[in-house]
């Protein structure tokens, strides 16, 4: 007959003993997936970043741009009408400052 043991301390203790390596083999399998994905994650994390500072950047020099063209056409259209000085264009100068911070 076979000697089998009934002490479940001593079966459990086997059992851990026999699963060990499979359980290791298990846990480096998972921490090489979850290892990769995170550099995958933050390689796109990172490019995304770098892609919405240059967009802003873009949009920041269209927006200054702008501001000049609408200080210009305003400077003009005043000066036409004779307004340089007057709350009036002071008024709309604000205005353009104001688009342009917003």
């Amino acid at each position: 007959m076979a000697n089998y043991s009934t002490n479940y301390g001593e079966i459990l203790k086997k059992s851990y003993a026999a699963n060990a390596d499979i359980k290791k083999q298990v846990q480096d399998v998972i921490n090489t997936a979850h290892d990769s994905q995170k550099q995958i994650y933050n390689e796109q994390y990172d490019a995304a970043i770098e892609d919405a500072n240059i967009e802003y950047e873009d949009l920041y020099q269209k927006n200054a741009v702008q501001k000049i063209i609408n200080e210009k056409q305003i400077a003009e259209k005043n000066s036409n009408l004779g307004l340089t000085d007057s709350g009036l264009n002071k008024t709309q100068q604000a205005a353009v400052q104001i688009g342009y911070s917003n």
